[in-house]
Order: C-alpha cells, then sequence, then structure tokens
C-alpha cells in the first residue's frame, strides 16, 4: 500500500469487503494505511456466520507506530513470549466488538518471535543474517528493538525520534549539554521558547560516580 499523493486518505481501498485482513511488513507503511485497510474487515459473511473480524500484523522492529502501539505495552506488561490487553481509541474511549449478540472489550496482542523459532528456516538464510551489519543483524535475527543503539550513545534513539512529539501547549521545557570529565555539563530551563535558567555542573575528571552513563535514564 504504497503512499499515492492523489489519493492521501487511501480511498482506493473503500471498495474491499473482508472478513478479516492481514498486513505483512507492518513497518513498511504508515498508520494511516493500516487504518484504511483495518476498516474493512467484517464487511464480508461474518453477520452470517458470527465470525468477528480480525486484524494480524506481521513486522521485523521498526520505529514507527508498530513500536508504540503493540511493542511498547508489551514490554510494560513483562514482555515474554506473548502479552495481551484491553485499548482504548485516540479519544482514551473503551473499544468494543460483537460477538453472537453480545458486545466484549476489543484486545490487542503482541506474539514474539525469532527466525530461529521457524524449524523450516534454511540454516544458509541465518547465515546471511549472521553476516550482516551489527544493527541489521540485531533487527532481523535477534528481534532487538533498539537496534539503532549502541554503547557509545548517550541517548537511546527511539527517544531522540520522539523527542519532537511533546505536546504543543507545554509551556516549560529542560534541556543538557551533557560532558564528560573536565568539562561542564549545562543544564536549561525555557519557558515559551526563551531561556529563564542555567545551572552549570562541572564534571571532576576521572571521577567514576560521575560517569556520564550514571545519568543517563
Amino acid at each position: 500500500m504504497p503512499h499515492a499523493p492523489t489519493d492521501p486518505n487511501y480511498d482506493r481501498l473503500g471498495s474491499l469487503n473482508l472478513t478479516h485482513n492481514v498486513i505483512e511488513e507492518a513497518g513498511e507503511i504508515v498508520q494511516k494505511a493500516r487504518t484504511a485497510f483495518t476498516s474493512r474487515k467484517n464487511r464480508q459473511l461474518n453477520k452470517k456466520y458470527g465470525i468477528t473480524g480480525k486484524t494480524i500484523l506481521t513486522c521485523n522492529p521498526s520505529q514507527n507506530f508498530i513500536r508504540e502501539q503493540f511493542y511498547e505495552p508489551y514490554v510494560a506488561l513483562g514482555g515474554g513470549d506473548c502479552q495481551t490487553w484491553e485499548f482504548e481509541n485516540e479519544n482514551g474511549e473503551p473499544v468494543y466488538v460483537e460477538v453472537g449478540g453480545v458486545r466484549h472489550r476489543a484486545r490487542r496482542a503482541f506474539i514474539r518471535s525469532l527466525p530461529t523459532d521457524n524449524p523450516f528456516l534454511s540454516e544458509n538464510y541465518i547465515e546471511v543474517l549472521n553476516s550482516l551489519p551489527p544493527s541489521e543483524r540485531k533487527r532481523l535475527k535477534d528481534g532487538d528493538w533498539d537496534y539503532q543503539d549502541d554503547e557509545n550513545q548517550l541517548s537511546r534513539a527511539y527517544l531522540i525520534r520522539t523527542a519532537d512529539e511533546a505536546p504543543t501547549d507545554a509551556v516549560k521545557y529542560a534541556g543538557c549539554d551533557p560532558s564528560r570529565g573536565g568539562d561542564g555539563c549545562i543544564f536549561s530551563e525555557l519557558s515559551d521558547h526563551v531561556v529563564t535558567d542555567m545551572v552549570r555542573i562541572d564534571i571532576p575528571k576521572g571521577d567514576p560516580d560521575l560517569d556520564i552513563g550514571t545519568y543517563v535514564g
């Protein structure tokens, strides 16, 4: 479902009548495409046979809506092989589905799997994954959602990517210009885009208690 400038709302999917839907490589599409496609379920034989339409998304680790809506809740619930939870719409309202004339709270689930879980996968394919650059190997073979991170980074890549998603009506922000030993960390407070306060904390050179990693959460 590639983006088409002449069809920004994916109206070309409007004629589909589906029982269920499956989207492979969901990390390669935008959320609006997913929403348009999944809205077409429950339209073919569902009522006749009492079938509740479901959506299945498959993906490799990615940094789009899949992470925010599925992976992060899965982690918050404890991770493991699978987690399920009730979910709400964008307005914070419960979502319901009807089964046999009875309304039930809709649920989402995240099932974690790796290439090595597939007994039919070629050993040569695993070797290909082992030969990939570190970030791609972590993403495609190890299922690591923080594949962009390395030990020399100050902040996780995902946090940097979402830093510009702060509420537009926020009136105060805090920023930090970090430093290693022998220099100073500068903390700034901004109010309505104006710096209102600054604090400098000198970092003694070679002090193990003030290593940068200690202050990164």
